[in-house]
């Protein structure tokens, strides 16, 4: 993966990013594969238990010290690898170091890569699979101005993008290029999906950057409800939009990612 546009208008755009070709990286459109099982929202929790997301909350180092906000997203350790894919995500909050956590949000039936989570430094740019770890959230980025998150919002522009190549030295991280006018078919398919119409950037592999480790690791829109995206985290609209809401940087919001068997070792 090189460089993605997350600029409606220019999402579908082959850009240029250190001179390199581009293509659709992980925040590409996260289109379910036609082989692929679609899944409801009859069951959120996606069969785990208040317990496991308080456990993993528990026994992921640091997943609570110094925040008292966590995202779990929680995956299956033994699901099929057509279904890896499919994830229970919640909001905790405590008042205070040391506190127990409750549920504030959720649980919400979500989607992250199409091949499920990569284990921990396991990770690769281009693998199709989400990153397992915890990670801090610091910035909310997307296209509506009359968005009033408590996060930094970052409101992007036609020339905003995120760069994707390894080669580069801005690798995974913003920069401004001149955009390249998409096709009339590329802009109507990317207006139609609204995927970073709100969003997030989970802090994955940016402190320090690791090239070629995996980059664009977004909580963002998903769909349709089931479908997988090229390793970030998927969710319904007015779900994702009640998280981005909720998220309060005096609280040093974190996620935990993974699966639950993974995360606990």
């Amino acid at each position: 993966m090189n460089i993605i546009t997350l600029a409606r208008r220019f999402l579908a755009s082959a850009l240029l990013c250190a001179a390199a070709s581009a293509v659709t990286g992980c925040a590409g459109s996260s289109l379910q594969p036609e082989s692929a099982t679609r899944v409801t929202t009859a069951d959120p929790s996606r069969g785990h238990t208040e317990r496991d997301f308080l456990e993993v909350i528990k026994r992921v180092p640091g997943a609570s010290a110094g925040s008292s906000q966590v995202l779990v997203v929680l995956g299956n350790d033994s699901a099929p690898a057509d279904q890896a894919r499919f994830v229970a995500i919640a909001m905790y909050e405590s008042v205070g170091p040391g506190q127990p956590f409750r549920r504030v949000l959720g649980p919400f039936p979500g989607a992250i890569g199409f091949k499920g989570f990569a284990r921990a430094g396991e990770k690769r740019e281009g693998d199709r699979k989400s990153p397992t770890g915890r990670f801090t959230i610091t910035e909310l980025f997307g296209e509506d101005p009359r968005f009033q998150p408590r996060m930094p919002y970052k409101l992007l522009a036609p020339d905003d993008v995120w760069c994707e190549d390894p080669a580069s030295p801005n690798y995974n991280s913003w920069i401004k290029v001149t955009p390249v006018p998409p096709k009339l078919s590329q802009a109507e398919q990317a207006m139609r999906d609204g995927l970073f119409w709100h969003g997030a950037v989970i802090d994955y592999n940016r402190t320090p950057v690791v090239p070629g480790a995996g980059s664009g690791i977004f909580i963002h829109k998903a769909e349709p409800d089931g479908a997988g995206t090229y390793g970030c985290v998927g969710l319904d609209a007015a779900d994702l939009d009640a998280v981005l809401l909720r998220l309060d940087p005096a609280r040093k919001p974190e996620i935990v990612m993974g699966t639950a068997g993974e995360l606990r070792r």
